[in-house]
């Protein structure tokens, strides 16, 4: 028999959680009508947005349901490979965007791989705070200042996803350093806050990957 959590804060985080997963696909459907401009790319974003996607939805189960401690274990270790997988999917995205599909290829399976190892070690060690310190911070850091060279070299695009990378290293800090609850009595706590940076952080890169591959398609037919 299942047994739902009924925890106010628990509920609040898989309400959250669900919002996130419907912006995660309404952003897999908003890329998809320019998917054919640019296939390499369009797949990539997809991918990046279906790891958000997945990642929220163990994240619902784990908040909604009442498991056994391992069983937690294994799904806070999904939450994470998932997560660091998005963390490596963006710097290939940023690659790409900065200095060519050429670069972006020839990194693509190293640097997915480099991830895998890296939770791999944290799944041993149990330091989810070392992963984060050396691996997705550093990740988004990169993203920051590639889309912020691009933003000023005018690149279409490249200031939507530059404030989503911004808006999701937020999240990433809200989620790593603040307390259980914002409030005392508040069932908004930090996993909630950290749900809704990303649903932000999406819709921003949503409009920026479209606008970059409405741009695409301008310069192929011009």
């Amino acid at each position: 028999m299942v047994n739902i959590v009924h925890s106010p804060i628990a509920q609040c985080s898989v309400v959250t959680a669900l919002f996130l997963a419907l912006v995660s696909a309404g952003s897999i459907c908003g890329i998809s009508q320019y998917h054919h401009k640019d296939p390499w790319k369009g797949r990539l974003w997809a991918a990046i947005f279906g790891l958000v996607l997945f990642s929220v939805g163990v994240g619902a189960v784990y908040f909604s349901i009442d498991i056994s401690l391992n069983a937690k274990i294994v799904l806070q270790q999904i939450m994470l490979f998932f997560s660091v997988q998005f963390s490596a999917f963006l710097i290939v995205a940023a690659v790409d965007d900065y200095f060519g599909r050429h670069s972006a290829k020839r990194i693509f399976y190293p640097l997915i791989s480099a991830a895998t190892v890296f939770c791999f070690i944290a799944f041993i060690f149990q330091e989810r705070i070392t992963l984060f310190a050396y691996f997705e911070l550093p990740a988004l850091i990169f993203s920051f200042f590639i889309y912020l060279r691009l933003e000023l070299r005018t690149k279409p695009g490249a200031g939507w996803i530059l404030l989503g990378v911004v808006l999701t290293l937020i999240g990433f800090f809200v989620q790593e350093n603040m307390s259980e609850e914002l409030n005392p009595g508040c069932p908004f706590d930090k996993d909630s806050a950290f749900y809704l940076f990303q649903i932000l952080a999406l819709l921003n890169f949503t409009k920026g990957i479209r606008k970059s591959l409405r741009l695409h398609e301008i310069v192929k037919g011009s």
